[in-house]
């Protein structure tokens, strides 16, 4: 099956110079960093992914969190408050809401590690353009994500709603870099065997 993944914008998000944007987001490339791309909302299953990140902190302190979305409509408003209380509440350090982008490819481009904890999704194009990037992949279960993402070869997969299995994969990507290029990579090689 065709992906619909546009390879010439991948190409070009990966040879873009990110200098001015690692300066804007103030992005340490020292860090292990985690992107989330998507919708701010319940369903997407960021406070699952802010209480995992705060259990992977304990052992990793240099890891930071970007979420790149905002929440498009009015109901989904008062989540983000809550998400901030959490990381409060948490003591989460090095979180960072960069709201809707236009650039989200290109962000996701100088990350290590993409992850997508939602609690039900359709095709994900996110997961597929994180992929054509190279990122290694942490998803739940959900929808159609397990067509996309193969568990232990190009991504890693965990139940929707599982703290503990979620925060359990993320130190296994942070703390394992040989584990994260051999993802990527192969995550990479299945978006393009199958790009259009």
């Amino acid at each position: 099956m065709k992906n619909g993944v546009d390879l010439d914008d991948i190409a070009e998000a990966e040879k873009r110079d990110h200098a001015s944007l690692i300066r804007e987001l103030d992005i340490d490339r020292g860090k292990t960093n985690i992107v989330f791309v998507g919708q701010v909302m319940r369903a997407k299953g960021l406070d699952e992914l802010i209480a995992a990140m705060a259990r992977v902190q304990e052992e990793f302190p240099d890891t930071a969190l970007y979420i790149v979305g905002d929440h498009c409509i009015d109901a989904h408003i008062g989540y983000r408050a809550e998400l901030d209380e959490a990381i409060r509440n948490c003591c989460l350090m090095n979180v960072t809401f960069t709201g809707w982008r236009s650039d989200a490819c290109d962000i996701v481009s100088v990350m290590d590690i993409f992850v997508l904890p939602s609690h039900s999704e359709g095709v994900p194009h996110t997961v597929l353009e994180a992929m054509a990037l190279g990122k290694p992949i942490l998803a739940t279960e959900v929808g159609s994500v397990a067509d996309i993402v193969d568990d232990e070869n190009t991504g890693l997969m965990v139940p929707a709603k599982d703290t503990e299995a979620l925060a359990v994969a993320l130190r296994r990507l942070v703390g394992d870099l040989s584990l994260r290029d051999r993802l990527g990579r192969r995550g990479r090689e299945a978006v393009f065997e199958t790009a259009p």
